[in-house]
């Protein structure tokens, strides 16, 4: 069964540097995340994207905000069209 997913979020950055950054940061504190290409419908910041389990949003962005690797924005994946894309 394909995954809805509703369970997951983006985590959209403004340059590559900091999607890095926040992948080993979040990877450090044992989060199960992906690095993945945006979905089209993203137009903001750069060609990666974050895709984390949307419950963990708030321990998540309390884990970055320490760090200083604060996300542009969150995008709760809601629908097929703003999946982010397998890079491989």
């Amino acid at each position: 069964m394909p995954e809805s997913g509703q369970d997951r979020g983006i985590l959209v950055f403004e340059h590559t540097s900091e999607v890095i950054r926040a992948e080993n940061v979040l990877k450090a504190s044992g989060w199960k995340i992906r690095v993945m290409g945006p979905p089209p419908e993203i137009q903001s910041g750069c060609d990666l994207v974050v895709e984390f389990p949307l419950i963990e949003e708030l321990n998540i962005l309390r884990t970055l905000q320490k760090a200083g690797a604060s996300p542009l924005e969150i995008v709760p994946v809601s629908s097929p069209l703003l999946r982010p894309v397998d890079l491989f």
